[in-house]
This record gives structure tokens, sequence and C-alpha cells, in this order.
């Protein structure tokens, strides 16, 4: 399985998912206003990724800002990794936001009690 790896722009993150470390990434904006377009390869991806992972899978999400848009593709990655965890796999979430930005941080807070999901939360400097 590839390397998923889309470059980031001033209204989309970038991406960096590996199968092979079971690593990925998310960092930026998400700002989109056709956020189906953007995040469906991504979700694709994801599913094949499903159905062989790796033990331990770690998502990191660094995301400056999240638009409304957006939310139901976070909420849609999000629950494939609580898929992965109720099938006994390893998942490891890191919320990572800026030094004293407690409205991201509030922002993963929601989606982890959305979820059910355990995320660790990492301020940047």
């Amino acid at each position: 399985m590839p390397i998923l790896r889309i470059a980031g722009s001033d209204t989309t993150p970038e991406i960096s998912f590996n199968a092979l470390t079971g690593v990925l990434n998310l960092e930026g904006r998400s700002i989109l206003n056709n956020p189906e377009t953007f995040y469906q390869p991504l979700l694709n991806w994801l599913d094949k990724y499903l159905t062989d992972p790796r033990p331990n899978t770690t998502l990191n999400i660094n995301l400056e800002y999240v638009s409304t848009s957006s939310t139901e593709f976070l909420f849609s990655l999000l629950r494939r990794m609580k898929k992965l965890n109720e099938a006994g796999k390893t998942v490891s979430i890191n919320w990572n936001y800026q030094e004293g930005d407690e409205d991201m941080k509030e922002t993963g807070e929601e989606y982890a009690d959305a979820t059910g999901l355990t995320f660790a939360y990492v301020e940047q400097e």
C-alpha cells in the first residue's frame, strides 16, 4: 500500500499517511468550500489501510483551524480510528495545538468526547 502524501496549501492541510509505519499526519488548516473533494481520497486510503493495519496506529493532528464544512470529514476519519481501536488495535491520537489556543484544544476535546477516543493534547510553542 503506498504512502499517501498531499501537499498543504493556505486552505488545505498537509497529509502524510504511511501504511508501513502506521503514522498518519494532518497539519495546517482545513478551510474548504468543498471538503469532500479533498478528504474523499484520504478516507478511501484509510479504508484500504483498515483491511490490513499495523498493530499500532498513530494519528497526529496539528491543525491551526478547522472550518465547519471540514468537521464532518474529521469525524469520519476519527470514526475509522475508533473502528480500528474496537478491533483490538492500539490507536494513539495526538491533538496538537498552539500555545495559548484554548479554542483549538477545546475543539479536540469535543472530538474526543463525541467519538469516545482518548486524545493526548500537546501544546506547541
